[in-house]
């Protein structure tokens, strides 16, 4: 009676069993001392193992088993598990782990031969992630590249345009620097110093002191970053203004106070200020629901209370622990994904061999697609296999990391955390550098308004002196002055009042292009003016001078003769000016000063001003200067050798001698300063003004005004009988 019972329920248990797939487990549990160890993430994945088993909408028909091998964190032992799990057998139909990249990278490489998925829990080295080498890699845990996205957008988050990259010189850190400093540029950030460095960073950071950089990105383990910290203090690389940004996420909680550097606690405390970390997030919200139905608290709860009971219950629970739990579920989502597809190809997991292309491009098809809510968040895949997760962006407050916001991969966007602020001194975040101001320097307003006035005044004086000598010209003592030779020298001087206000404009004024060529016409007009006036006086004293010296003969020198001289002084200044202006114009340069720094608004302002000159200025200037140097030289000796000279008939000799004097004394001095001092251009154009309206008024004056006195004199004796040129000339030549 019992036995169709029995069979009956013998049948039903046999329906009812599932089929074991096994999973080959990949662990560091015996390493030596310094070598990652991943022994306390079995409890986490044996409980996840369980969970999936006890899922009823997972792998119904399937129940996970997990073969553990010891990896010992070597390449040799890696090679060896990977060996011996090909040689058993039972088929794997994926590998979980390893937790160490000596282990995990030979295991990456021989894995697609046997079209065998890996899927690691806590490798987040940047070369596995490349598929030429590593096709069937996964992992649950992001790549550190992947951590370079979040550190660029801290960058436009804080608007920090220029930035350093400092590693430690490990093949570690490579790959990493390299993938920041290229998004960095990518990104428009200009990455003014990459360097790297073995045991002492000395040198690297005077260079990041010698470039005024601010901040900086440290790519470098945690007992180096002490070392970096460290001569930061010692080289006074430190204070309000520096920044680092570490990835001190994987580093010891208040790891600068381990006493392996020559730096005090408060020392080490004081370089490293409000410092930014970054660190892929290690666990999700303690009251989220994962794909497990159990909360995050729930589950890290039951693995402390799993490691407490295993063998490793002498080890810390690991950091990674959450990306070993999502790995087991992510291997059993893709299976539980491909048993559709694989029967409408008349395939079955269990049938997997090791030679099963189909069903390893299977796998790795629907793993890249799945989207679930793991214990360490959100779990999501790139398009090359890599984990897309959330990056926490901290800041160093106090002696405590506070949490800023997050990063996601994804959105590549960053959510601030909710009631907590960055901090920093002086309520604002450092500048990435100096804010650089060019701040061009024009010629004070006041003292060219005043400058041009006296100019106008000058011109305005000029003009009366012009009337005056042209309505009176007939009149004989006007008349016996050289009235032509008076009009070219009041001319003159209205062109170098002209110059002057000419020199006076700049670009506060006018366009760089007007201004080009007011330059250009400046040098021009004053030239003429020049000539003109001290070109009249010049042939004035040459005429009394070839009077006297032959004044036994009878001489008579024109007007138009001395007029002939001004012309060919004339048209010696067109030959110089236009030679120049057509082999090496005029054209305005700039002039830099020292630079002015505000420590306190960290600016500096960087003055300059424009200034008209030529590639040979100093060539043609000494030209010009030269045969006009001459002239006064010239003119100041027939000056002093017709001194006393006193003829009614050449009633303006005496004036002219005083007026060439007077252009010649005060040019002599002033040039020569003026050339020493022209970087002074605010000087040089205040000198240069009153020497021009100094010369050019007082030579007017010494010449016109007594003629305006004799003019009124001259009216009260109009009745006085005239005499002419030659008999006064007789009458006192004796006198000489």
């Amino acid at each position: 009676m019992f036995a169709p019972i029995l069979c009956f329920v013998l049948l039903i248990n046999a329906s009812l069993a599932k089929i074991t797939l096994t999973i080959g487990g990949v662990f560091d549990i015996d390493t030596k001392e310094g070598l990652a160890n991943s022994a306390a993430m079995i409890p986490i994945v044996r409980m996840a193992i369980r969970d999936v088993n006890a899922c009823p909408k997972t792998l119904t028909d399937y129940e996970l088993e997990l073969d553990i091998k010891d990896a010992k964190c070597t390449v040799g032992d890696a090679i060896h598990v990977f060996t011996e799990f090909i040689r058993e057998k039972k088929k794997k139909l994926m590998i979980l782990g390893p937790g160490c990249s000596e282990s995990a990278e030979p295991l990456a490489r021989g894995c697609p031969y046997y079209n065998l998925v890996q899927v690691a829990i806590a490798n987040a080295n940047p070369a596995l992630s490349c598929k030429n080498f590593f096709p069937t890699f996964m992992r649950t845990i992001p790549p550190e590249h992947f951590q370079n996205q979040g550190r660029v957008a801290m960058t436009k988050l804080f608007k920090w345009k220029r930035v350093a990259v400092l590693r430690e010189a490990l093949d570690t850190y490579q790959g990493l620097a390299n993938d920041l400093v290229k998004r960095l540029k990518g990104d428009g950030v200009t990455v003014s110093l990459y360097e790297s460095f073995e045991k002492d960073p000395e040198l690297q950071i005077e260079a990041l002191k010698k470039k005024d950089l601010r901040v900086v990105f440290g790519i470098f383990s945690e007992k180096a970053a002490r070392r970096v910290i460290c001569v930061s203090y010692r080289k006074w690389f430190y204070g309000p203004k520096v920044v680092w940004i570490l990835m001190a996420g994987g580093y010891q909680p208040k790891w600068w106070t381990h006493k392996d550097v020559n730096c005090t606690e408060y020392e080490m405390r004081s370089a490293l200020g409000n410092h930014l970390s970054t660190e892929a997030l290690m666990i999700g919200t303690d009251k989220q629901e994962t794909v497990a139905g159990k909360t995050v608290q729930e589950l890290y709860d039951e693995y402390l209370m799993e490691l407490s009971k295993s063998p490793h219950k002498d080890k810390d629970p690991h950091r990674d622990a959450a990306f070993a739990y999502d790995a087991v579920w992510t291997i059993a989502l893709t299976l539980n994904k491909s048993i559709t597809v694989l029967q409408q190809q008349n395939m079955t997991l269990e049938e997997f061999d090791y030679n099963n292309t189909c069903m390893r491009k299977t796998f790795m098809k629907y793993a890249k697609t799945l989207s679930f809510q793991g214990m360490s968040g959100l779990v999501e895949f790139y398009k090359n296999s890599d984990r897309l997760s959330l990056l926490n962006i901290d800041q160093l407050q106090g002696n405590e990391y506070k949490r800023l916001g997050t990063y996601s991969m994804s959105k590549k966007v960053i959510t601030a955390q909710q009631g907590q602020t960055a901090l920093w001194e002086g309520n604002k975040p450092p500048k990435c550098q100096i804010k650089k101001l060019r701040l061009q320097r024009y010629l004070p307003e006041n003292v060219v308004h005043f400058m041009d006035s006296l100019f106008a005044f000058g011109i305005v004086l000029s003009t009366a002196f012009l009337c005056f000598n042209f309505n009176y010209r007939n009149v004989r003592i006007i008349r016996m002055s050289s009235p032509n030779l008076n009009n070219i020298i009041i001319l003159g001087c209205i062109l170098i009042y002209a110059s002057g206000i000419l020199i006076g404009i700049d670009e506060e004024n006018v366009s760089a292009k007007v201004n080009a060529k007011v330059c250009q016409a400046s040098t021009w007009v004053a030239s003429f003016g020049f000539t003109m006036a001290f070109g009249a006086l010049f042939s004035k004293t040459w005429r009394v001078h070839r009077i006297f010296l032959k004044k036994t003969q009878r001489m008579i020198i024109q007007d138009y003769q001395l007029i002939l001289i001004v012309v060919l002084l004339l048209i010696v200044d067109t030959c110089i000016l236009l030679t120049w202006q057509l082999t090496d114009p005029l054209f305005l340069a700039i002039r830099k000063f020292p630079t002015e720094i505000d420590p306190v608004s960290d600016i500096a302002v960087y003055p300059f001003q424009t200034y008209c000159t030529s590639n040979n200025e100093s060539v043609w200037m000494g030209l010009v200067f030269g045969y006009k140097g001459f002239l006064l030289v010239f003119c100041t000796y027939l000056a002093w050798e017709t001194r006393k000279v006193h003829i009614p008939a050449l009633n303006d000799s005496k004036q002219i001698g005083f007026a060439v004097y007077n252009i010649v004394v005060p040019c002599a001095i002033a040039i020569p300063l003026l050339n020493f001092l022209k970087s002074h251009t605010n000087l040089v154009y205040a000198l240069s003004a009153v020497l021009v309206i100094f010369c050019t008024t007082v030579t007017q004056c010494l010449i016109f005004i007594p003629k305006e006195g004799q003019f009124e004199v001259a009216l009260l004796l109009s009745g006085t009988e005239d005499r002419n040129f030659s008999d006064l000339i007789v009458k006192r030549s004796t006198a000489l």
